[in-house]
């Protein structure tokens, strides 16, 4: 069943469409999570690893809890779009915006952010020291 039929079966009050909905769409929110934390560079902040695991979990509950919202809100268009058109900038913002509160990411100058941005290309690429 598609993400469309299911989220009309939901609004017309069947409890079962939302949670297969959801159990369907929990690939969604991880590939979203993924895209979130590495636009964010996360990466970049972790000791030299990929994103961590606790961190991509953290991120699709905060997407689970954004997808709950606007399932529930009950204002996507069919006809505007698919579903996961709809709801990709929700949850996206709602990622930045946990990773933004969460990481110590502070408001730089766009030079001073260049340069953080130069160091850690360096880092990573060269294995130049951050020091």
């Amino acid at each position: 069943m598609t993400n469309e039929e299911l989220y009309r079966q939901y609004l017309s009050g069947d409890a079962e469409a939302f949670e297969q909905l959801y159990l369907q769409m929990q690939g969604f929110i991880a590939s979203i999570a993924k895209d979130a934390a590495q636009s964010f560079e996360y990466e970049h902040l972790c000791q030299y690893d990929m994103v961590d695991k606790e961190m991509l979990d953290e991120l699709c509950a905060e997407g689970a809890l954004e997808l709950c919202e606007r399932l529930s809100a009950g204002e996507y268009d069919e006809n505007r779009g698919k579903l996961t058109t709809y709801l990709h900038p929700f949850l996206r913002g709602k990622m930045y915006r946990y990773l933004e509160a969460n990481v110590g990411v502070i408001a730089l100058p766009k030079d001073e952010m260049q340069r953080v941005k130069q160091v850690q290309r360096l880092h990573k690429e060269e294995k130049f020291s951050p020091d």
